[in-house]
């Protein structure tokens, strides 16, 4: 008895332009009109396709809006990932750490992303809860570095998730949220740099280890 192969064929170079242009254009009406008044007639007409070639990629405007979704994920999980380094100095490995964070937020595509699926947020709560969750791994490579750095007894951090939230935090409230939710311009290379430094030597004033506390002098 043979099984009926049901993989999906790959995408050809058109079929595959095609359902970039449809994303691009799908992105520019969610960012304009928001989720409610976008129409896959407007999503066809901005990405000059048909609507047949828009369903014979995203069955609802719902599948298309995930497919939004999914590529900020994919933004997410290509954060450089930094492993912990026993013989250098916590501040210059953190800093390293926060700029990559920095510049991984602060990317036009990332930031454009961030507007459309935010703006969904207050009508899908579980829309938001599942895309939290996947922003999660944004902290994955920081809890794995505070969590060695803690082992290796030069950081004193009891609760790791929450410290990676404290740390970035202090990033997002000048180079992110003012940019994102009041317009602010954005934040020059120069100053996201002085940013992350900051918050590295505010966050180790206060989780650096006792007996590592000559490294901050």
């Amino acid at each position: 008895m043979t099984t009926k192969d049901t993989t999906k064929p790959a995408l050809t170079d058109r079929s595959r332009r095609k359902r970039e242009a449809v994303l691009e254009a799908a992105k520019q009406e969610f960012l304009t009109k928001g989720f409610e008044g976008t129409s896959m007639d407007r999503v066809a007409a901005t990405a000059d396709v048909s609507k047949r070639t828009i369903y014979s990629h995203f069955a609802t405007k719902e599948t298309l809006y995930e497919a939004i979704v999914a590529q900020l994920v994919s933004r997410i999980e290509a954060m450089p990932h930094h492993d912990y380094l026993a013989g250098r100095d916590l501040e210059s490995q953190l800093i390293q750490i926060g700029r990559a964070f920095a510049d991984t937020i602060t990317n036009p595509n990332f930031f454009e992303l961030c507007r459309i699926v935010i703006s969904r947020f207050m009508l899908s709560p579980e829309l938001a809860q599942a895309t939290a969750k996947e922003q999660m791994k944004l902290r994955k490579g920081c809890v794995a570095w505070f969590e060695a750095a803690t082992e290796d007894r030069r950081l004193h951090v009891a609760d790791p998730d929450r410290a990676v939230a404290q740390f970035y935090g202090l990033i997002k409230e000048l180079v992110f949220w003012p940019q994102l939710i009041n317009g602010a311009p954005e934040v020059s290379d120069v100053e996201r740099g002085r940013v992350v430094e900051d918050a590295a030597r505010l966050f180790l004033s206060h989780y650096r280890a006792p007996s590592a506390q000559k490294e901050g002098t």
